[in-house]
Order: structure tokens, then sequence, then C-alpha cells
């Protein structure tokens, strides 16, 4: 299957909350790539699409290291698509649903590298739908890449079992807008829990029984989970765990700087899987990032 006569789409890879997943190969470079077909109803109106292709237009020229950096932005029929260069390690989604718990200090320092990333994004104007199981790639030794810069927080396609994004998704994230810092803080301490416990704090089978539980059941906390968690770090997670946003911190490094000084005692393994290359052949250089969008350009009066 070929996107657009550029991209030859070897496999789907699955489905996020908002696409289907692919690993496929850029044709003019011969570059492995990723590419994300959003669902319709994941932007379902003009004003949303819309939207979506100007935060996401704006992410194309910007780089971190810590970031998976986008490769082209179009539409393929009625659907959005985004290429991005393939991540180095594998989705944490891979690692959660293992149900194995990760020791406090690695699970710390895969959070706060992340809220690093979304930290220079919304400095730089960016938008980013928090920090979900899907948008974040983990190497063998412990770096992180973060995905979905540019993208607002999706209409969630009621298809399939529910995506692992709601599990720690706070729920005053709206969709079809930009995540705000204070749903930030939500879901990097939901993950930080998850991670450290096995499970996710707020379980359920259906996605309306994990929003119920979102809404009225209270997280566990991290001393709890941890007995050994410095006390600093368990506040920090529940203040940014509280159902109204109000009460939560009012910055990411609230939550990151705690979580940097447990990280400090991390030691990676090196036993993380990362996704498999498709051939041994190096990757080309990305060519310079491109919009494809079905729109003319006015004629010059």
């Amino acid at each position: 299957m070929t996107l657009r006569q550029r991209y030859h789409l070897f496999r789907a890879v699955g489905s996020d909350e908002a696409a289907e997943l692919y690993v496929a190969r850029d044709l003019t470079d011969d570059a492995p790539v990723r590419v994300r077909l959003f669902f319709a109803e994941a932007f379902p109106d003009r004003t949303t699409r819309l939207a979506a292709v100007h935060q996401l237009a704006a992410a194309l020229n910007w780089h971190h290291p810590g970031a998976v950096p986008l490769r082209e932005l179009g539409v393929a029929g009625s659907r959005l698509y985004v290429v991005t260069e393939r991540p180095r390690g594998a989705p944490l989604r891979e690692r959660l649903l293992s149900g194995e718990p990760m020791a406090l200090p690695l699970a710390a320092s895969v959070i706060a590298q992340a809220l690093g990333v979304v930290e220079a994004a919304l400095a730089a104007g960016l938008s980013h739908p928090g920090l979900t199981p899907d948008n974040l790639f983990l190497n063998p030794f412990g770096a992180v890449e973060v995905g979905d810069i540019g993208q607002p927080v999706p209409h969630v396609p009621s298809r399939g079992e529910p995506p692992s994004a709601l599990y720690v998704r706070a729920l005053d994230a709206i969709a079809g807008q930009p995540a705000s810092v204070a749903a930030q803080l939500y879901s990097a301490a939901a993950l930080v829990l998850w991670l450290a416990s096995g499970t996710p704090p707020f379980p359920g089978e259906t996605a309306e029984r994990i929003r119920r539980r979102h809404r009225s059941r209270l997280a566990p906390s991290l001393a709890t989970l941890v007995p050994t968690a410095p006390p600093a770090l368990v506040a920090v997670v529940a203040r940014s765990l509280r159902k109204d946003p109000a009460g939560r911190p009012t910055s990411l490094a609230a939550l990151r700087e705690p979580l940097l000084q447990v990280a400090a005692e991390a030691t990676w393994p090196a036993a993380l899987p990362a996704e498999p290359a498709l051939d041994p052949r190096p990757a080309a250089p990305a060519p310079r990032r491109r919009l494809r969008l079905p729109f003319r350009r006015a004629a010059p009066r």
C-alpha cells in the first residue's frame, strides 16, 4: 500500500486513540518512517480539523533531541495524516501492558525526561495532548522520545477497546484543544503511578467505566505503592492528581524537579526492547519538512 505515491506502508502496527499506525518507508530517500493516519472522528468537523492542521504545521520545523521529529503533514481523502521519523525506542505502552512494575528511580527518569520535552514545546508556543503510553518511546538505555508534538487533544472514536490514553487523561482535557498545564500534570502523575505499580491508577474495561473512576475515585498514594518514595514526590504526585485542576501545581517544573532528584539514582539495565529496524541499511538524512494540504494558493491579482 502506498500513500500519495511517496510512502510505502509495510504493515499496520496497531492504533492509538486517534489514528492507525503504520511502519513505512519514504520512497524518495529510502528512509524508514512511521505514518499516523487519523480516524475521521478524531477531528470531526472543519473547525477542529483546521485547528489541528495549524498546530501540527507549527511543529513541522521545531526540533528537540527528545521529540520525535515530524516529517510531513497532509490529507489523504478525508483523513489527516502525519509522517514522523521512526522513534529510536519502543512505545511505553508495551512496558506498561506487561504489568511489571518499574523501579521508582527509573520511572521518575522516564517522566522527568518527557516533561522536559513538553515544557520546551509549550515554551515554543506549540501544543501537546498530554503524555500517554502511546506517545512516549523508551530505548534500551533509558532515553525517552516524546511524540504528538503540535497535536491537540483528539476526540476519542467509540470503537474497540478503550485506548490506553484514557487511563491517564484528565477529564478536564478538552478534545480539540491543547492540554492545559493542569491536564499535563495529571497525565504525568498518573503515569508515574502506573509505572511504579504495574497497574493503571484508574482501571476499567470500558471507556465509560474508566471515566467514571477518574471522576469519583481517588488515585492510590505513591507512598502506598512505593513505601520508600520521598515525601516531597509523594505530595506533588497527589496534588497533580486532584480532581479540581485549580488545586494542581501551576507549572510542569513543580513535578519535574522532585522527579529529577529521584531519577539521579536510576541505573538502566540494557534490557528494554527497541523497535526492530526495517532493514540494516542506514537511513538517509531527512528532507526538508513538507506540508501537503488540499488548499490552492490564491492567484495573484
